[in-house]
């Protein structure tokens, strides 16, 4: 069984949660302790107590230690994208590839811990001092939803001949499908796509650049992409949508600072 690290120990538990291989039901990758109430409660008091420390460290052992996750995150790249092909049921390639960019992730944030954490402003009035400064969160946690989206229990499938009036192109679906819908020409297809409560990522094939242009002003969707495919996106860069597949601020890239740290406003009179 594999254990949860909690407090600086590896602690079994008296459940467990079969990891199953969704691609191949017969692959059982291992058991994983399901943590109880108590093993929370521990966790949140730990990470608490490493906030304090950690939240005032220096920027450059921040920058050591997200560095050098990174560095092992990618070292280890083919084991890890090998576990998560096999966990989620998707290509090997892509899996790997994806482990590779989430040790870039780390990298990039290791590089942001030089940065520049305020802001000076200029005071409206005399003798005062004006700066905002960013200042990290917390600690945070969230439940796990009870219900999940259709796995290995619907094979991959194309629909074809739909309309978006169908629930099947109403709702924003995690699953091995896809839809077709024909439309007249660009300016239905436009319409058809923003026609929708979710607006993650878009992408149009054209040659034209004139409709490549009015596509990425027009599509109501956080991401858009022009003779590419709406998956993959540059780790550096905000990964956000709109209306219903996204809230708060972006992941990624200096925007999710806003995500990560608060504001706080400082003024202070010159004596």
């Amino acid at each position: 069984m594999r254990k949860n690290y909690i407090a600086g120990e590896w602690r079994t538990s008296a459940a467990s949660t079969e990891n199953t291989n969704p691609s191949d039901t017969r692959d059982m990758i291992d058991l994983y302790a399901r943590a109880d109430i108590q093993d929370v409660e521990d966790a949140v008091a730990a990470a608490r107590q490493a906030f304090s420390s950690w939240s005032r460290s220096s920027p450059l052992q921040r920058f050591e230690c997200l560095d050098a996750i990174g560095t092992e995150i990618i070292a280890r790249k083919h084991e890890l994208g090998d576990m998560l092909a096999r966990e989620e049921g998707k290509i090997l390639k892509e899996a790997t590839a994806e482990a590779h960019r989430a040790g870039h992730l780390f990298k990039f944030f290791a590089a942001q811990a030089y940065s520049p954490d305020t802001d000076g402003y200029r005071s409206l009035r005399d003798g005062v001092e004006l700066e905002v400064r960013r200042q990290p969160i917390g600690v945070v946690g969230g439940d796990r939803p009870e219900t999940g989206q259709p796995g290995h229990y619907l094979a991959p499938a194309l629909f074809v001949g739909t309309s978006n009036r169908m629930r099947l192109n109403r709702e924003e679906i995690f699953g091995p499908i896809a839809t077709v819908i024909a439309v007249a020409n660009y300016d239905e297809a436009l319409a058809v796509a923003n026609d929708a409560d979710y607006g993650l990522s878009a992408g149009i094939i054209t040659r034209d650049v004139s409709i490549q242009r009015h596509f990425v002003n027009n599509i109501e969707a956080g991401m858009a992409q022009v003779n590419l495919p709406t998956a993959g996106m540059d780790f550096h860069a905000p990964f956000t949508g709109k209306k219903g597949s996204s809230f708060g601020p972006p992941e990624k890239g200096i925007y999710c600072r806003e995500f990560f740290t608060g504001v706080k406003v400082v003024h202070a009179a010159i004596s």
